[in-house]
């Protein structure tokens, strides 16, 4: 019934090999629409069969070890909260009842230790909000850039001279994602700003594809070298000491855009002032 037939194939040969063919058959007709002969064509396609398999399997493998990897973050994240919560309660405590009787030199010590659980207590936020990303689908709606914007840079812990600007700008995206992406963006522009006086600046344009959101500042700078690396878990531009974090901010950032198709950019001559630049598909 059919005119031709084209598709993969297991065969077994005369000397008990077997193998994989993609097989290719059509019917010549007569005048009449009677069928003369079959030409028949198979051509081995172990090789391709094989790698495409060793592929697949792979894949699985990979996507396994990521989902893996993402429950172990969620538990350890999780688990971990309360242990440290009480270790950081146990320390302010002490502080409290011995303030009077310890050196200077140990109030540091209990004041260093109580701030280290407070960025460990961060980072475990981090890598619980960080497990999460793929697990949820959220629709777009319609959003004003500046009031999103001004929500996150009002809920930072900045410098009273600190001042935000921001481009009015409809956008239709899904909400919570955008709020992280903005929150950390703007948080990395407040935590390595040059000086009390700072500045970050947000604005947005579109082509037909899609949305470009723009967090620029007037910081330090970030020199080429780390354009990339600043992208990866746990790394920061400055002393743990120096700059409070988990260094999960930008790497928050780069999975989030990554997982609706986007990308991120940093642009920066190292001197003066950053710009990350969000490339965010519309559709």
């Amino acid at each position: 019934e059919l005119n031709a037939f084209d598709g993969e194939r297991f065969y077994l040969s005369k000397n008990g090999h077997k193998l994989w063919a993609k097989t290719s058959v059509s019917a010549v007709k007569n005048n009449t629409g009677d069928i003369k002969y079959l030409v028949f064509q198979a051509n081995d396609s172990k090789k391709e069969h094989d790698l495409m398999t060793a592929l697949s399997m792979k894949n699985e493998a990979l996507e396994k070890s990521n989902n893996d990897l993402e429950q172990f973050a969620y538990i350890a994240s999780h688990d971990l909260k309360s242990p440290l919560n009480s270790i950081s309660q146990l320390a302010s405590w002490i502080y409290e009842d011995c303030e009077d009787q310890i050196e200077d030199e140990s109030k540091k010590h209990l004041s260093l230790l109580m701030s280290r659980c407070k960025r460990m207590g961060q980072l475990l936020e981090d890598l619980l909000e960080y497990s999460r990303v793929n697990q949820f689908t959220y629709e777009p709606q319609q959003i004003e850039l500046c009031a999103v914007a001004n929500d996150q840079f009002q809920m930072l812990d900045k410098p009273s001279q600190f001042t935000s600007q921001c481009e009015a700008f409809q956008l239709s995206l899904p909400s919570v994602p955008l709020e992280i992406v903005l929150r950390n963006l703007i948080s990395n522009a407040v935590k390595h700003r040059a000086s009390d006086e700072g500045s970050v600046s947000i604005s947005a344009k579109k082509d037909s594809d899609n949305y470009y959101i723009s967090v620029s500042d007037d910081g330090q700078g970030i020199e080429e070298s780390m354009h990339k690396k600043i992208f990866e878990m746990f790394q920061t531009l400055k002393p743990r000491d120096a700059v409070e974090g988990s260094g999960m901010g930008l790497a928050m950032v780069k999975r989030i855009v990554t997982h609706y198709g986007g990308r991120v950019d940093v642009i920066s001559d190292g001197k003066t002032g950053a710009e990350f630049v969000v490339t965010w598909p519309i559709n």
